[in-house]
């Protein structure tokens, strides 16, 4: 914030026909305007989220969301908040990476009365297969764009060793029918009419549906004025997960806090601007007038010698200081921080994270109880398996159009990085009675199918690791007579583990021993 120098030359004829007093030295409206020279609503107040939207246009769309313009406005803002708001992006990350994504494969039909090579061909034809779409790395990140979007539209290209997902503009396409429990859609051929050097960019199933929807655009047939823009592309060669499957408009899951984003930004603003009037100060000198002269606005310097020494003022006054001249006395001007919710930020904050569903614990210190905030993950955890059950689905009728007489399908685990020593302890725990969940092991520890299968032919057939590692020494493979000086035991059941405890119980196993 710079003071701004006086111009000189500036006369009392601009604004007042005659002057006021014999003298002449009188100053114009327009030059006791210019006395002010810092204005503070440039710095202050003047901030904005988005430049497109206000936080009252946010309320408004996000509340008459089931209008197509305003489903479109949604995602915009989603997409704007998710770059410029620290809380949003990692919202929006936690939902999508927290599945660890870990799958088996099970037999879709009765195998039984087919000879094991039949059956481990087969099984290996589709575990190579899902091997080649890096499930775990490809599918996050449809999440995540579903997730800021509410919709991802995507189109396949696969080879024989590739996998790749081009994603398409939410803009172009939409939701046109449902196969197999999943959906397809169609995108619109007219937006490619108007920039058809577009086409380049989109693949060859889509060129040519274009060329035929422009044919039958052009004909002179009498059915062209029913003929729909809105062109559904072959359900073997596109991909759409939606976040909100009950419903069939394109809203952002997490549109509802908006708002919250809005108060954060607003209240991290006024503290701001707060710290900026607590440091701003303001110089003062007073115009000497005439005590004995019976006129107005009789001065008893004219505007040249003023402005002389206002401007050396300034020349010597830091940013944060403004220089004011006037004919009338001025009080001490204090700028200091009110005392209104010091704690603004921090309560818009837990506001976002309560509107959101999610809990604040997750990504602060702010204290909860450890079993308060198990219980709070595990909430989430269903709202993502709700999303890894369509993917799923996607999934196996993708082996179905390009594998379609095998005898397996994918098992997506419901398992989390969250959940993951919960669940591998689950799985080994019944695998002692003798049920079949290796590969599910195997798929928590986060081995493919595909991999899992090769490492066990190497360990047992090729290298026979089980015949030539020998064990460590440790208490599981030693007997007490082995331990010198006897046994090691020193009673009492085993200590659990940090997360299986209540926070009393850590508490108290941190506290001193009065023995020690």
């Amino acid at each position: 914030m710079r003071s701004k120098k006086l111009q000189k030359g500036y006369s009392a004829l601009d604004t007042i026909s005659e002057p006021i007093n014999d003298k002449g030295i009188v100053f114009s409206k327009a030059e006791l305007d210019k006395l002010l020279v810092n204005d503070l609503s440039s710095t202050v107040g003047g901030r904005q989220l988005l430049e497109s939207y206000s936080q009252s246009e946010v309320r408004e769309i996000v509340e008459n969301h089931k209008s197509p313009e305003n489903q479109r406005k949604l995602i915009e803002i989603s997409e704007k908040l998710y770059a410029k708001s620290p809380q949003y992006r990692r919202l929006i990350s936690y939902y999508s990476y927290m599945s660890l994504f870990a799958y088996v494969l099970t037999p879709r039909k009765h195998i039984s009365n087919l000879s094991d090579e039949e059956v481990e061909s087969d099984y290996y034809k589709v575990a190579e297969f899902l091997g080649n779409m890096d499930i775990k790395t490809t599918f996050p990140k449809v999440i995540e764009d579903a997730m800021i979007r509410d919709v991802f539209f995507g189109y396949v290209h696969v080879t024989d060793d590739d996998f790749y997902i081009q994603k398409f503009d939410n803009s172009l396409c939409k939701i046109s029918s449902v196969e197999k429990g999943v959906f397809n859609f169609s995108i619109n051929m007219s937006m490619f009419s108007m920039d058809e050097d577009r086409l380049i960019f989109y693949p060859k199933e889509v060129n040519v549906k274009y060329n035929a929807w422009k044919r039958a655009k052009n004909s002179k047939s009498k059915n062209k004025k029913a003929l729909s823009d809105w062109v559904e592309l072959d359900a073997e060669n596109t991909i759409c997960i939606k976040i909100n499957e009950n419903s069939i408009e394109s809203f952002p899951p997490f549109s509802g806090s908006f708002d919250s984003i809005f108060d954060i930004e607003a209240f991290k603003s006024l503290r701001k601007n707060k710290e900026e009037l607590n440091n701003y100060q303001m110089v003062h000198q007073k115009l000497p007038m005439n005590e004995n002269s019976s006129e107005i606005n009789d001065f008893s310097i004219d505007m040249d010698f003023m402005s002389y020494f206002h401007n050396m003022i300034v020349e010597m006054s830091p940013e944060n200081v403004g220089v004011v001249t006037s004919p009338m006395d001025i009080g001490t001007i204090k700028f200091e921080r009110d005392r209104v919710d010091s704690d603004g930020v921090a309560k818009a904050e837990r506001d976002f994270w309560s509107a959101s569903g999610t809990s604040q614990s997750l990504f602060s210190t702010e204290r909860d109880t450890s079993q308060g905030l198990n219980l709070s993950v595990k909430n989430d955890e269903q709202q993502v398996f709700k999303i890894m059950n369509q993917i799923e689905k996607w999934i196996n009728r993708f082996i179905y159009f390009k594998i379609k007489k095998s005898n397996f399908k994918i098992n997506i685990l419901p398992i989390t990085h969250f959940s993951k020593k919960e669940s591998y302890d689950l799985y080994l725990n019944a695998s002692t009675y003798g049920n079949p969940v290796k590969f599910h092991l195997g798929a928590v520890l986060g081995v493919e199918p595909i991999e899992y299968s090769g490492l066990v032919h190497l360990e047992n057939t090729v290298f026979k690791l089980h015949e030539k590692l020998i064990p460590l020494a440790s208490s599981h493979t030693m007997s007490t007579s082995d331990v010198i000086g006897g046994s090691t035991d020193e009673g009492g059941r085993p200590k659990s583990e940090s997360d299986e405890i209540s926070d009393e119980g850590l508490r108290a196993r941190d506290k001193p021993s009065e023995t020690s």
